[in-house]
């Protein structure tokens, strides 16, 4: 038997580099953001988003109010739509 699958393109983003982008553009520098408390993420895995330029009412209120708990969408989209990041697939390694 024979796996099905299918080759896919993607950016591939290191999680504390997301960091340090997110910080930067967004809390101008100070470390407020970080991608492993915010999504609960676990050691040695990958986590998948498709990023495009729109962001919703709600996530651009939470953007406003600087939130960052669960919001690596938001912030990944509304990077997308200043032109500070490209639209389509990333993969965020988490790795320590």
């Amino acid at each position: 038997m024979e796996l099905k699958s299918r080759p896919v393109e993607y950016y591939e983003v290191d999680y504390d580099d997301l960091d340090r982008f997110i910080n930067f553009h967004f809390f101008g520098g100070e470390t407020k953001y970080n991608f492993a408390v915010s999504e609960e993420a676990n050691n040695d895995t990958s986590y998948p988003y498709h990023v495009v330029d729109k962001v919703d009412e709600y996530d651009r209120k939470r953007i406003d109010d600087r939130d960052f708990i669960y919001m690596t969408q938001a912030y990944l989209d509304e990077a997308c739509r200043l032109g500070l990041v490209k639209p389509g697939k990333y993969l965020i390694n988490v790795c320590w």
